[in-house]
């Protein structure tokens, strides 16, 4: 890994380990082990690291996205795929962090959600992350259509945002219910959203 790649992963294990208002870029440059001269020639200020941090985000799911959703055979396996993938949804931080992390007290979700409140430009490219997710469930859901396979009175982009919905609706969900069972939830809430809108046959 190089120095600015572990800027960014130390950087925000330490955001949601302690809180981003109790993390000096200082104290992100002694945990990486350079000096704080040094962090500043990669990341002018806080800002600039915070952006590498979303930019970081969507590449490591972009690549998990095409790994594990992308190459699905059908766009019914798609959806069924990405209901089946809201426990890794809830637990993103492993994704983002290759894996180390244990009992981190905040969530990448709380994180996105505190800096989308502190500033207006951090919401902006926040939404963009989201957008692009309601962007490819629409492509999605329009595909199923036009294979004649899900009902076509509802729009596409209406479709995309419930069922986006519903995945960071179960996802919030499983991080206040104590012992939910993720894995047979996902499935049943596939099971009665096809069937909502599946084409009669």
């Amino acid at each position: 890994m190089d120095t600015k790649q572990h800027i960014i992963q130390t950087a925000l294990k330490l955001f949601l380990s302690k809180g981003f208002k109790e993390t000096s870029m200082n104290e992100i440059a002694q945990e990486v082990g350079i000096s704080k001269p040094a962090i500043y020639h990669y990341f002018n200020n806080k800002d600039t690291l915070i952006e590498a941090i979303f930019d970081h985000f969507t590449n490591r799911m972009t690549q998990w996205s095409q790994h594990n959703i992308t190459q699905s055979r059908t766009n019914k396996e798609k959806i069924h795929n990405l209901f089946s993938s809201i426990a890794t949804f809830m637990h993103v931080e492993k994704i983002l962090l290759d894996d180390e992390v244990t009992n981190l007290p905040y969530s990448y979700d709380m994180f996105i959600l505190l800096m989308s409140r502190m500033n207006e430009s951090y919401k902006s490219r926040i939404s963009r992350d989201f957008n692009k997710t309601q962007e490819k469930l629409t492509e999605i859901f329009t595909e199923l259509q036009a294979e004649n396979t899900i009902r076509d009175d509802i729009n596409p982009a209406t479709l995309a945002r419930m069922m986006h919905s519903i995945l960071e609706g179960i996802s919030f969900l499983g991080e206040l219910i104590k012992n939910i069972p993720i894995d047979e939830e996902s499935e049943k809430l596939y099971k009665a959203f096809w069937k909502l809108i599946q084409k009669e046959s």
